[in-house]
């Protein structure tokens, strides 16, 4: 068993070090390395739906736009929802979407404090593919009223 221990440093340098060719790598009877094929920015956006029914909390469910279910798109690591809490409908999502957070299973939960009761939250959604940190196209905005 000792003897692996010793072998794997020098195995390892020898999967990692680029001037060594697969087919070496097969000689010595060496794994080989699978790099990470690319994965595609995300061509779908999310669909939105907020949960009121707990008092300040908002359980933001959502899935691919049309799906019948529930959950991430595929290739997605999570989603990215944007929101704050304003008077009016944002115009430039980005700028006025102050607040981020990012979800792997659905429902995202966010809770508000006593004092924001029966204000209107506005939240936009975007798939991310989060080991590449690509980001996918925005969702429509939707909007809650905080219970």
């Amino acid at each position: 068993m000792q003897e692996r221990r010793d072998v794997r440093p020098f195995k390892r340098r020898y999967l990692e070090d680029p001037p060594v060719t697969d087919p070496q790598r097969i000689e010595m009877r060496l794994h080989l390395l699978h790099h990470p094929t690319d994965v595609p920015a995300p061509d779908t956006v999310p669909e939105l739906i907020p949960d009121t029914g707990i008092r300040r909390r908002i359980a933001v469910h959502y899935r691919d736009e049309g799906s019948r279910h529930r959950g991430k798109s595929d290739h997605a690591a999570g989603i990215e929802v944007c929101w704050a809490i304003l008077d009016h409908a944002p115009v430039h999502l980005e700028e006025e979407l102050i607040h981020s957070s990012f979800d792997t299973r659905s429902p995202l939960v966010l809770d508000f404090d006593e004092a924001d009761q029966g204000k209107r939250v506005y939240l936009a959604g975007r798939w991310e593919i989060h080991r590449e940190g690509i980001k996918g196209f925005f969702s429509a905005v939707v909007d809650a009223i905080i219970p």
